[in-house]
């Protein structure tokens, strides 16, 4: 019943706070609109808990964002496994549904390798050679020269 009235009153605040622009617009550095929006959010939190204050709605916040991104990984990793479609995760977040439009604002990070290009397309031949030229063993155990 507690769950019912915590979606009801999500909607309800939903409605009273402006939609959430995109990341890269101009409204998303708002800061007035941002400020009246948080201020809505602690007074709906203030009523559970009275010492609610913008660090605890940030903190609410970022905890939903992230189980929300836990899911959506678990979802993507499924449908990316080739599991047919009655064996897809099904989300178990109640609020998952009404996070979906964050997906289009995830804004990746650059991914960073520490392969060399040159060494990441050698062919896995039985002899590779060090830094110097010089030949070297291949063998899991022995990182030596040959040539010696």
């Amino acid at each position: 019943m507690s769950q019912v009235r915590c979606r009801f009153e999500s909607h309800h605040t939903r409605s009273v706070i402006p939609k959430r622009p995109k990341i890269k617009s101009k409204e998303y550095s708002d800061r007035e609109a941002k400020t009246a929006a948080y201020s809505v959010l602690i007074e709906k939190l203030k009523q559970k808990d009275t010492s609610a204050n913008r660090e605890t709605v940030t903190k609410k916040i970022n905890a939903m964002r992230s189980s929300f991104r836990k899911e959506v990984k678990k979802v993507t990793a499924s449908r990316r496994s080739g599991a047919a479609a009655d064996d897809i995760y099904q989300p178990r977040l109640w609020y998952y549904n009404l996070l979906l439009f964050l997906q289009d604002q995830e804004v990746g990070r650059d991914s960073v390798t520490n392969v060399n290009e040159a060494t990441a397309h050698t062919p896995n031949n039985s002899n590779s050679f060090s830094p110097r030229g010089e030949a070297m063993s291949s063998s899991p155990h022995c990182l030596c020269r040959t040539d010696v």
